[in-house]
């Protein structure tokens, strides 16, 4: 009879943190999501997705940085990593999506967190009208186009009409 093997579950959890959080912060809350995984479980990725616009604002935020972990374990993990981001200030959201069943695996390299220095260069908001394209957006330039001439073609023939009228 063969002995079971043991079954850790593989999770990610992506967490947000406001936009004016420097490298020191970033680095301390990824330290500190470490430890947490580290207590019953390894961390198999961590991926930086830099800083990116918010589906809708958090609180007055409308920009987050966004980073990803990938673990496994047992237990009350996620528990512990979700109460770990809970007490820290400058996460402003985080979820966690259950993977699926890992055999239990040695990692074969520490995983380390990278930062990335973000530019807000051509980072500019856009309005809702802009974003539905009522309004042209600033570093656009109006061109017209060919139906743009077909338009006043037309209306030179609705005002000749009018003459013979």
């Amino acid at each position: 009879m063969a002995l079971p093997t043991t079954l850790q579950r593989q999770y990610e959890t992506i967490y947000i943190l406001r936009s004016d959080a420097g490298r020191d912060v970033t680095e301390a809350v990824a330290d500190r999501v470490i430890e947490a995984v580290k207590t019953a479980g390894s961390v198999t990725r961590i991926e930086n997705w830099g800083r990116r616009k918010l589906a809708y604002n958090v609180g007055r935020e409308k920009r987050g940085i966004y980073v990803y972990f990938q673990y496994t374990g047992v237990g009350d993990l996620v528990s512990e990593v979700e109460r770990t981001l809970r007490l820290q200030e400058s996460v402003l959201k985080f979820q966690t999506v259950k993977l699926g069943d890992a055999p239990v695996v040695e990692a074969a390299e520490d995983v380390k967190f990278e930062h990335i220095e973000h530019t807000d260069e051509g980072d500019e908001d856009e309005t809702y009208a802009q974003t539905l394209g009522l309004e042209a957006r600033a570093s656009s330039r109006f061109e017209a186009s060919e139906d743009d001439e077909d338009l006043d073609d037309m209306e030179d023939v609705g005002e000749e009409d009018e003459e013979d009228a």
